[in-house]
């Protein structure tokens, strides 16, 4: 887990270009409605986890005027992090100049939760929000739950696809 350091963001939502050099501690964003508050924290997100915590439509995140949304970090480490996404392409993850094929070098090295107007259904909705809310904050303080938790679901796929094959056996 390293702090950010820098942050490049350029064409999320209504944030054509913006650069910023966060305190260590603690920052605080204020401003008019629709001046990129928000978007400023979905960009975070977004590299971190590869996913908008406001759309389920990827397409919406890039800019009205751009083909192509970018987001940049630099962590305290000396750590360099970068997403391209282009409209209906692939995203280009790069850790450290690498490409990555998945998420879990970045979600390791950004560790995000978001607690948001929506939360409330961590405590009214199913188990399933709130198994992915814990599943999430387990992975960033516990270095082997992520193969534990693959091994685990994968049981659980098998024991299911094994009960089924029973009941029409039957």
């Amino acid at each position: 887990m390293s702090e950010i350091t820098r942050l490049n963001i350029t064409s999320i939502r209504n944030i054509e270009t913006a650069t910023l050099a966060p305190c260590p501690r603690l920052n605080l964003f204020r401003g008019e409605n629709g001046s990129g508050k928000t978007s400023m924290l979905e960009a975070i997100h977004l590299l971190a986890t590869g996913r908008s915590f406001r759309s389920g439509r990827p397409q919406t995140l890039i800019g009205e005027d751009s083909s192509e949304a970018i987001v940049y970090v630099e962590l305290a480490d000396g750590g360099r992090i970068g997403l391209s996404r282009r409209r209906r392409q692939a995203n280009q993850l790069k850790f450290q100049d690498q490409k990555q094929k998945n998420w879990e070098n970045v979600a390791r090295a950004i560790p995000v939760q978001v607690l948001d107007s929506n939360s409330f259904r961590l405590l009214e909705g199913g188990p399933k929000a709130r198994r992915r809310f814990l599943d999430w904050g387990v992975f960033h303080v516990e270095p082997s739950f992520l193969g534990n938790w693959r091994t685990v679901n994968r049981c659980v796929a098998n024991r299911n696809t094994l009960l089924r094959q029973s009941r029409l056996d039957k």
